[in-house]
């Protein structure tokens, strides 16, 4: 039997998340005529396109499926907070703020984009917010900056009902700083929102937490060239394989825009494989900037914290 290279690949859209099924591969040096190869449940898994490799690389990984959090791109961000109270009838609910950089938002109120915080005709009642230069926002969609945004989460506590704060870390990107403190220079109270997800209010006094972020950062860099070392060739490969299959024995790739080999907006099993069509059988070249170091041209949602050489 011939071998043969395959990819399972589909997007969960409810969630954000890119959903593919780990596949087995194995390169000889040979050339690769497609061929039909059929999962257990009878659904065709044929890759079919015709690879030429020059070495001799055997990788086997075992199929099975996985889920990756969707980044954000570069200067961009979005954060979820979700503040609850479940004590009393006035003291009860659930409030969820949003506050985000998106390409194309606008500073200003949009209509079906942003919305204003209205507060709870009983003033005693919980209640929660975002406030920004003085306007208060249950969503806030802003234009992209590399400008540090300092603003307040307001929170009013229903008696001495306790609030809980939640948010997912995994939303934010590799780069840039996401912080929340009290108002008193954080002696009482400092988050890294990167490195937990929640936290439970119960001083009564912290009416007011200061939300501090510092964007994700800007960075040229060269299509394909992972590993940082000005070129692209077959450690660029390894080291994107390694990241998809076995993160835990690499190093973290810490510019994804340029292990998106094929700039399709993501990072996943299809950029190794154009690599390699690219790198052994005369494919086309990673998509611009290659094989120079410069800025995307195409925005997408992937973040890059290390420049090129």
């Amino acid at each position: 039997m011939r071998p043969v290279l395959f990819d399972c690949l589909s997007r969960n859209r409810d969630q954000g998340h890119l959903l593919y099924s780990r596949p087995k591969l194995v390169f000889i040096p040979n050339v690769i005529q497609p061929e039909r190869v059929f999962a257990e449940n009878g659904k065709d898994l044929t890759y079919g396109r015709v690879m030429k490799l020059t070495e001799t690389l055997f990788i086997s990984l075992v199929t099975t499926c996985l889920l990756l959090p969707a980044a954000t791109s570069a200067q961009e961000f979005y954060l979820e907070l979700e503040a609850s109270s479940s004590l009393g009838a006035a003291g009860g609910g659930i409030n969820t703020l949003i506050l985000s950089q998106a390409q194309g938002a606008s500073d200003g109120f949009v209509q079906g984009e942003d919305e204003y915080s209205t507060p709870p005709a009983n003033n005693s009642a919980f209640h929660s917010w975002i406030s920004i230069d003085g306007q208060e926002w249950k969503t806030c969609r802003r234009s992209p900056s590399n400008t540090d945004l300092v603003c307040v989460i307001g929170l009013n506590f229903y008696q001495t009902n306790p609030i809980l704060l939640q948010w997912n870390s995994a939303d934010l990107p590799n780069s840039g700083s996401f912080t929340l403190e009290d108002a008193f220079g954080g002696g009482v109270l400092f988050i890294n929102l990167k490195e937990q997800d929640s936290i439970l209010i119960d001083n009564i006094a912290l009416t007011n937490l200061v939300l501090r972020i510092t964007p994700p950062i800007q960075q040229n860099f060269m299509r394909g060239d992972v590993n940082v070392d000005s070129s692209f060739n077959m450690s660029d490969v390894i080291t994107s394989l390694g990241n998809l299959f076995q993160p835990d024995t690499v190093s973290p790739i810490l510019c994804r825009k340029a292990a998106d080999v094929n700039d399709d907006g993501g990072f996943n099993l299809s950029d190794p494989i154009y690599g390699l069509y690219f790198l052994f059988n005369g494919g086309p070249a990673p998509v611009t900037p290659f094989p120079e170091c410069s800025q995307d041209l195409t925005p997408d949602p992937l973040d890059c914290a290390q420049s090129c050489l």
